[in-house]
């Protein structure tokens, strides 16, 4: 619901709505509900997402978003390019209001710097500075990051925000993912598993020998492995190509991500670290098993009832960095045979 005791911004004072989003894949993901929501209750306003490139086709897809302004530059040149970009996104529309995802205080100062008349977002010491509604961190303690992100919207609109995810493909898409599958020896026999053994954090990977076991096990039971990741996970992809027996399809750097995002509804189950596709897989419905170590599953975990996730119950996890000092036990206690019989047990073939 709404927070009481705050006013919602009053449509008939903006012409436009310039949506700060997040940096990541999987924030991005866990914010689509809350863009969805506004992107409905000022459906008939100029709209504009701001975003960096790796997340901005999640945006450019989604209907009622007139135009992303894809943010590429760091450091102080920023916000004069922000400035630009905005301005030629609005083609003049003035006035405008901001919501900025992200906490950081540079987000808050992309939208200030452009002129936004009134930017929303949640509050800090310094991020006040650059925010007009500064709503309470408190509000958001304890919450999945989902939640977070829809109590912003509900903030502004003044309604509440359900949980929708809508991820849109192409036919372009489609296609490039049929010559994908169609590169399959099988000829497209057995149950399609996608594996994502990356993540942009050591604290978030499981070993590469056990994704390297898990793969082979279930390619010897008939099953169709495949590896997903970015151009970065190439070296840890081919290392399990290569020692896994049989060998499993290697697509990483193949997919872009509305690519990998029609990939992720042809499979039957996906084995994931804890990352950003895992939360594109969780919002079409793939069936998958986190495996989740240094993450807190209860603020970031994948959402949707086809989502499960597995831990080690270690004294320092959640700890929520992106490195370890304790030999990364809560990745290193989750053994494979578990993992195994988990996804036997998902698919039915026990």
């Amino acid at each position: 619901m709404p927070p009481a005791g705050v006013r919602p911004a009053d449509p008939a004072f903006f012409e436009a709505l310039v949506l700060r989003v997040p940096n990541w894949i999987g924030d991005a993901v866990l914010a689509l509900p809350a863009v969805t929501a506004l992107v409905e209750a000022f459906r008939d306003r100029t709209i504009v997402a701001v975003a960096r490139p790796v997340v901005a086709p999640l945006f450019a897809g989604q209907a009622g978003i007139d135009e992303v302004v894809r943010m590429t530059d760091r450091g102080a040149g920023r916000f004069a390019r922000a400035r630009r970009g905005i301005a030629a996104a609005l083609r003049g529309s003035a006035p405008a209001v901001g919501v900025v995802f992200p906490h950081s205080l540079s987000a808050a100062g992309e939208l200030a710097a452009a002129g936004v008349q009134a930017v929303w977002g949640y509050g800090g010491w310094a991020r006040r500075l650059a925010l007009d509604v500064a709503l309470p961190r408190r509000w958001v303690a304890g919450r999945h990051r989902w939640e977070e992100y829809a109590l912003l919207a509900a903030a502004v609109t003044g309604r509440p925000a359900a949980e929708r995810y809508t991820l849109a493909t192409g036919a372009g898409d489609r296609t490039a993912a049929d010559r994908l599958f169609a590169e399959d020896p099988t000829g497209g026999r057995g149950p399609r598993v996608g594996i994502v053994p990356g993540a942009h954090a050591s604290s978030r990977r499981w070993p590469v020998a056990r994704f390297t076991e898990i793969a082979g096990r279930l390619g010897r039971d008939g099953m169709r492995v495949i590896l997903f990741g970015s151009a970065a996970d190439r070296e840890r992809t081919a290392a399990i190509a290569a020692a896994a027996d049989p060998p499993p399809l290697d697509w990483a750097g193949r997919t872009p991500l509305p690519v990998l995002v029609e990939c992720f509804r042809r499979l039957d189950f996906l084995l994931t670290n804890d990352t950003g596709p895992m939360h594109l897989a969780a919002a079409v419905g793939t069936p998958l098993l986190d495996l989740c170590g240094a993450a807190d599953e209860r603020v970031t975990g994948p959402r949707g009832p086809a989502s499960e996730v597995m831990v080690h119950p270690i004294h320092c996890r959640p700890c929520v960095k992106n490195s370890c000092a304790y030999n990364l036990g809560c990745m290193t206690g989750i053994p494979v045979e578990s993992v195994y019989r988990h996804i036997r047990s998902r698919l039915e073939m026990v």
